[in-house]
């Protein structure tokens, strides 16, 4: 872990990564750990978790990397005037439960995907539809019931897709719904952009993003959720 990491944090220690808790833990993208200018193109997004999952840019006009947009760290930046979408490589299927930790902030119109993937095998977290704004979990089934709006400042969201036992939680918001989000496994992911949909795109910034194959006991996620929000100045 990098020393700035270790010596910021307002308790005096480091802030927990998820490599704290890296159980099949499947990716890991820190937008603080870029090594780029302000507007400089985001090509590729490494994965730290050591697994190899990168997201690389789809189209000509990739993402770019907003420098120093949070409690001086910098963010992978969307804009919906253009498909910016990245892909993961595929890999074998991998089923429920995922969690999925993000860091995130919306200025997206109706329809927008956060997470989705390329294939039928997939879990989205965005909205439902075209035309509705509010936020949820599916993975083949009925979604998660939604958290309104397509809009919010900097905010801690997870996702537990655990079959008929998934929950998703605005964190920072002390936000939660539960619901059966469908039993859909993946073969990769895709951020910023719908699977078919090439309008329904991600408006906003996303700092930091984790995605585990397993669901993630509410100790664990509750003290990596809590750093995150310290480290990002929530």
């Amino acid at each position: 872990m990098l020393l700035a990491d270790r010596l910021t944090h307002p308790l005096g220690r480091r802030f927990l990564t998820p490599l704290d808790f890296d159980e099949n833990l499947m990716g890991w993208w820190d937008a603080s750990k870029l090594r780029m200018d302000d507007n400089d193109p985001v090509e590729t997004w490494p994965d730290l978790s050591g697994n190899g999952l990168d997201f690389t840019a789809q189209t000509a006009n990739p993402p770019v990397f907003a420098a120093r947009a949070y409690n001086g760290r910098g963010a992978v930046r969307f804009d919906d005037d253009q498909d910016r979408h990245m892909d993961t490589d595929t890999f074998s299927a991998v089923s429920q439960p995922f969690t999925v930790l993000v860091v995130c902030q919306s200025s997206s119109a109706a329809g927008y995907s956060i997470l989705n993937g390329t294939s039928s095998n997939r879990i989205v977290l965005g909205a439902s539809d075209a035309g509705t704004s509010d936020l949820i979990a599916w993975a083949g089934g009925s979604p998660v019931p939604a958290l309104p709006g397509a809009s919010w400042s900097l905010s801690v969201i997870a996702a537990c897709y655990n079959t008929a036992n998934s929950i998703m939680w605005d964190i920072t918001g002390r936000r939660l719904s539960v619901g059966s989000a469908g039993s859909n496994t993946v073969t990769d992911f895709r951020l910023g952009r719908h699977q078919t949909d090439s309008t329904r795109r991600f408006n906003g910034d996303i700092c930091e993003l984790a995605i585990w194959a397993r669901a993630l006991p509410a100790d664990e996620l509750g003290s990596l959720a809590r750093d995150l929000a310290a480290k990002w100045g929530i």
